[in-house]
């Protein structure tokens, strides 16, 4: 999914089915200029019901530290960590949520 406005990136994201019942959030960006206008709150929203429209249980994803307060807020429960396949030694936050 991506919203653009004026021909400008404002915000996407993707998802990936991982198993059966399970997909994962593998990217969602909103430009810096457009964080806290609820934005990416409405991305996040829709991504869960494509999720949840598709049959599946939970989503995952791993997350920029920066980012953690937002999925935390929106309801995601902390399922551990995982290194950071472009910086070795950089540890991400990993997330669940229920559908």
């Amino acid at each position: 999914m991506l919203a653009e406005r004026n021909d400008k990136v404002l915000c996407f994201y993707s998802i990936l089915k991982i198993s059966k019942t399970d997909f994962e959030l593998e990217a969602l960006f909103v430009d810096p200029k457009h964080i806290g206008t609820g934005i990416g709150k409405a991305l996040l929203s829709h991504a869960r019901e494509v999720a949840a429209s598709l049959g599946e249980k939970k989503m995952m994803l791993q997350s920029d530290p920066n980012a953690a307060a937002f999925y935390l807020s929106a309801g995601a429960i902390v399922t551990g960590k995982r290194e950071s396949p472009v910086f070795p030694g950089r540890f991400l936050p990993t997330f669940c949520f229920a559908l």
